[in-house]
């Protein structure tokens, strides 16, 4: 960016979910000497504090402030409508501030234009492909749109797609996470609630009044699955997941047939 559009990059804050790194106090800007995870290890990371953060940002008198929340959390997408009160644009992949509860939504789209500031989310729909502008252009120009389908569980798609006689349910699940098609909870996309956050983030564009509730689903993962708490790391919970997933094979199997 610097060397082809002329103009510089300065990273305030880089953060995990349990630590973060913060710029200095004269220039806000970090230097980052390498692999931030590893620097994220290193002495200079303070626990992560999501209003020392805030702070931080206010503190920051560059105009042109930006947020990039890879987190898809609902704790996080609480802080929006502050981060945009502050002027500081918002760019995030994950579809929890979308199609979150109505009301925030509509806090969120106020801030956005009171304070002139940008909130893109594009790839919490069809990730790389171009869906959710394109429908904002079909809308802002007059254009009414009357269906929209398709497959919006990229999980879902790549499971079917690859079930055979030599690839159960499970395996085919396991093969999903392998290629990093799947959420931190697998679960969210075998129970359809991913794609059911993705109608509501599309029927929200379209100027639809639309929540989580009002979309109907048919989950492919049991009660006793959905509700049980696994406790490990991500990896250990999609094994354990998965080991749980095996007592679908054969039902699944026949529906898939």
């Amino acid at each position: 960016l610097k060397d082809k559009l002329n103009f510089g990059v300065c990273v305030n804050v880089i953060s995990s979910s349990s630590k973060m790194l913060l710029g200095n106090s004269d220039t806000k800007c970090l230097v980052c000497t390498g692999d931030p995870n590893e620097q994220l290890e290193g002495p200079e990371a303070v626990d992560f504090d999501i209003d020392a953060l805030t702070k931080q940002l206010e503190a920051d008198v560059n105009p042109h402030r930006i947020i990039v929340d890879c987190t898809n959390s609902d704790a996080v997408a609480e802080y929006y409508d502050k981060w945009m009160s502050l002027g500081i644009n918002i760019i995030s992949p994950g579809n929890l501030a979308g199609a979150g509860p109505l009301d925030r939504y509509h806090a969120l789209q106020r801030a956005q234009r009171e304070n002139s500031v940008e909130w893109q989310y594009e790839s919490s729909v069809g990730s790389a492909l171009p869906i959710l502008s394109t429908l904002r252009d079909l809308v802002q120009t007059g254009d009414d749109v009357q269906l929209i389908r398709g497959s919006l569980s990229g999980v879902m798609a790549f499971v079917f797609n690859n079930m055979s006689e030599e690839t159960t349910f499970s395996e085919a699940v396991r093969l999903a996470i392998a290629q990093d098609f799947a959420e931190n909870d697998v679960r969210d996309d075998l129970s359809g609630l991913d794609a059911r956050r993705k109608i509501v983030v599309l029927a929200r564009e379209l100027g639809l009044d639309v929540s989580l509730e009002d979309v109907e689903m048919e989950s492919l993962v049991p009660d006793d699955i959905m509700e049980k708490e696994y406790t490990g790391s991500i990896q250990e919970n999609y094994d354990a997941i998965l080991e749980d997933l095996k007592s679908l094979d054969e039902p699944m199997m026949k529906r898939w047939k």
